[in-house]
């Protein structure tokens, strides 16, 4: 099952910023996958890891919701927020586990 299904309302009924949302809906949906990781490995910051992608899912939903309602905009504040968060989270808190769930690590 998926973190973050996509959902026909969330489209603003344009392919390319939709395409671009998808794109997000599937980066968060690699979550998942990482999270699966991580508890085969036993990484024991998990708890901690979840509640921040939770935080971030829960945050993207809100936004999409409010931009296919016409709440908000797609700007370049919002996509800064988003690559800032991601980029952010990778290379600080992702690095975090990388020694641990690598294979013999």
């Amino acid at each position: 099952m998926e973190l973050f299904p996509w959902k026909p309302e969330y489209s603003v009924q344009n392919d390319i910023i939709d395409s671009q949302h998808k794109g997000l809906v599937n980066t968060i949906n690699h979550f998942k996958q990482e999270e699966t990781l991580m508890r085969q490995y036993k990484y024991p910051d998990l708890p901690a890891h979840q509640s921040q992608h939770q935080a971030f899912t829960d945050q993207v939903a809100t936004l999409m919701k409010d931009v296919a309602a016409g709440r908000q905009t797609v700007s370049i504040t919002l996509l800064k927020f988003l690559k800032d968060w991601l980029q952010n989270h990778i290379l600080k808190v992702d690095k975090l586990y990388s020694s641990h769930i690598r294979p013999g690590g």
